[in-house]
């Protein structure tokens, strides 16, 4: 599937556009994109001025203080028009509004065009364009030189007929509280971003790699000749001793491409064995999908039960628990085995652990 440069992909088009001719794969959605969705939902009731209810903040914000939540939202949430999709073509500099169809549905902008959905628009002299971000925060680029942000003001200005465009980026904590930051793009600082985006379009569509491609999640990282060109470069390193820090470095470099492309190569044979079954390797050994779990316990919600139990002992630094942990606390107030695991069923009942399930490809048994 051929993918086109959206608002949110800005940062990694400017840097390298070689994924838009190449055959992408369908992206799974994952438990941290869902939550995050989940989260956009919460903080766009209250941009509409109609907030979301205690009860639906608890569930979708996973919290068990809604009212906080809500009432920090209250110091910072703006008032405007949320998710609102947008396209903006960089060589007319025109943009205009998708309106009706499927929400995120940005095959109907014309061609060329960069489409997106801003989190919200807030209207006057001088636009707002907001950006929120609940998830991971380490690779965010600041609002300064934040690629999204600077091509939603372009949208923006286009859309409104404004000269200049307010970016707004909130990071979003798990109290509801926000750290905002923002600047303001005048028309020269608009005219110089339309100039990198048609530099971009106009430059070289060959692979550029670099770390964009992991933090910036390139949806072709698993289908682009530098991953396995990568991995066949790296071949020689595992049969060879290192032997200079040179060696090393051009190994290291080529260890993420070379990951993503691997990974890639497991995604398409677990849909294989999905749709078809076992395969029978030449030792006679049988590889199939295997369901995996893992159950980890949240020290928040078990710190109270472990302590009320005398087992404070279990809460390790930054206070995470494990359940060897809770093993050692009981033996060492002299209990036994069964009282551990008595404790564990007690944080269970509790709603304290998490269960994380997967397939992966390993030997199955006839």
């Amino acid at each position: 599937m051929r993918r086109r440069w959206t608002l949110s992909k800005s940062g990694l088009a400017l840097r390298c556009l070689a994924w838009t001719g190449l055959d992408c794969p369908e992206q799974e959605t994952s438990a941290a994109a869902d939550r995050g969705t989940r989260r956009h939902a919460v903080i766009e009731s209250f941009v509409r001025g109609v907030p979301m209810t205690d009860a639906e903040i608890a569930e979708a914000w996973e919290t068990d203080d809604p009212s906080t939540v809500a009432a920090n939202f209250g110091d910072w949430v703006p008032r405007g028009r949320p998710e609102i999709a947008l396209w903006y073509s960089p060589t007319t500099d025109t943009a205009g509004e998708l309106v009706g169809g499927l929400r995120r549905d940005y095959d109907r902008a014309p061609n060329g065009a960069i489409a997106g959905t801003l989190d919200c628009l807030v209207p006057g002299a001088t636009p707002e364009v907001w950006d929120w971000k609940t998830g991971r925060q380490e690779h965010l680029e600041p609002v300064e030189t934040n690629a999204q942000l600077a091509l939603s003001a372009l949208a923006a200005a286009a859309y409104t007929g404004a000269a200049e465009v307010t970016c707004v980026l909130a990071c979003v904590a798990d109290d509801g509280t926000a750290t905002i930051t923002s600047t303001t793009r005048d028309v020269f600082d608009l005219a110089d971003w339309r100039d990198r985006v048609n530099a971009a379009i106009n430059g070289t569509r060959e692979p550029r790699p670099g770390p964009w491609c992991e933090h910036d999640y390139c949806p072709a990282i698993g289908v682009c000749p530098v991953g396995r060109d990568a991995a066949q470069a790296i071949v020689p390193a595992v049969t060879s001793p290192l032997v200079s820090a040179d060696a090393v470095a051009r190994v290291l470099a080529e260890l993420a491409p070379a990951r993503a492309y691997l990974d890639e190569v497991e995604r398409r044979a677990r849909e294989w064995i999905r749709a078809n079954g076992a395969v029978t390797l030449a030792d006679g050994r049988k590889l199939g999908l295997v369901s995996k779990s893992r159950e980890t316990i949240d020290a928040e919600a078990a710190a109270p039960i472990l302590e009320a139990q005398g087992l404070g002992g279990a809460i390790e630094i930054k206070r995470a628990v494990s359940k060897t942990a809770i093993e050692k606390a009981v033996k060492a107030c002299g209990g036994k085995p069964a009282q551990a695991r008595a404790v564990i069923d007690d944080l269970r009942r509790a709603n304290a652990t998490k269960v994380s399930s997967w397939e992966t490809i390993d030997e199955v048994k006839e």
